[in-house]
């Protein structure tokens, strides 16, 4: 792939708002012309060339197009917007709405990433390195359904209102996560390697949430049903390990977990599943 690399200056106070940033618009475009990209800070238009240095060699085609951006970005907002190939790396913290409505490519974060990340996702890949903040894949303020596909990986800790109005696809936790993970979820599956915060699944008609650590507090409107073996799992998480390079526990393969299907108050047909430790 060809390398445009983005070094930032340094940044104003008020976030800057550069959708711009995103394989498909920087592919066909010599460096001069990427410059000139236009980008909101606060209500006045300026160029991307004012806050960034760019570098790098020219690629017609997006899907060999990988934008590196070297240094903290977390006052500059909506990187991969709508992106639907290529890569984008970088190599510091990302700042909030990064891969909104992502279609498909990869994102690679080797830092944090703030709140509202990956927001009504549709397709691609979402790699943390470190934590992420509130909202992520999740719904936009009165949108029906949050990320519909693709997948998400989070090294550290995830916030609040993980993935609520989620509607397909697959996000890995291996820190802890916070309150309300999975609220409102229609379908999809979330994994937890650490312990998950109260309320998770509240209100979700379908769906998985797997808990290799402690719950909170589960909902009683969540019915425990039995302690056993969930044969899926097994094919589940080994697929995961070798398509995605995902480490996880070798006893979550073969142990028993503990299954609550609900939210009653709704379809009731989603499940949480806790891995049970042996005494």
């Amino acid at each position: 792939m060809k390398q445009i690399v983005l070094v930032p200056r340094k940044l104003p106070s008020i976030p800057i708002e550069a959708e711009v940033i995103s394989p498909e618009i920087f592919s066909g475009k010599n460096i001069e012309e990427i410059k000139e990209l236009q980008v909101w800070n606060g209500n006045c238009k300026r160029k991307l060339g004012d806050f960034f240095s760019v570098k790098g060699v020219k690629s017609e085609d997006p899907n060999e197009t990988h934008i590196v951006i070297q240094g903290d970005v977390s006052r500059v907002k909506y990187i991969g917007k709508e992106m639907r190939s290529g890569k984008i790396t970088i190599n510091g913290n990302a700042g909030m709405h990064l891969a909104d409505e992502m279609k498909g490519g990869e994102i690679i974060v080797n830092g944090d990433a703030a709140d509202w990340v990956a927001t009504e996702m549709r397709g691609g890949t979402l790699k943390i390195k470190g934590n992420a903040g509130n909202m992520l894949a999740s719904a936009h303020p009165g949108s029906e359904r949050g990320m519909k596909e693709g997948i998400i990986i989070v090294e550290g800790n995830a916030a609040s209102s993980l993935a609520r109005k989620m509607r397909r696809g697959t996000i890995i936790i291996y820190g802890d996560i916070g309150d309300h993970a999975g609220s409102q979820m229609i379908a999809g599956t979330i994994i937890c390697l650490g312990n998950i915060g109260r309320r998770p699944g509240a209100l979700m008609k379908r769906g998985t949430i797997i808990v290799y650590g402690k719950a909170e507090s589960i909902l009683p409107t969540f019915i425990y049903d039995a302690t056993y073996q969930p044969t899926f799992i097994r094919f589940y998480l080994k697929n995961l390990k070798e398509k995605l390079n995902v480490k996880l526990p070798a006893e979550m393969f073969n142990g028993d977990y503990e299954r609550f299907h609900g939210d009653i108050a709704e379809d009731g047909k989603g499940e949480i599943l806790l891995f049970k430790r042996k005494p």
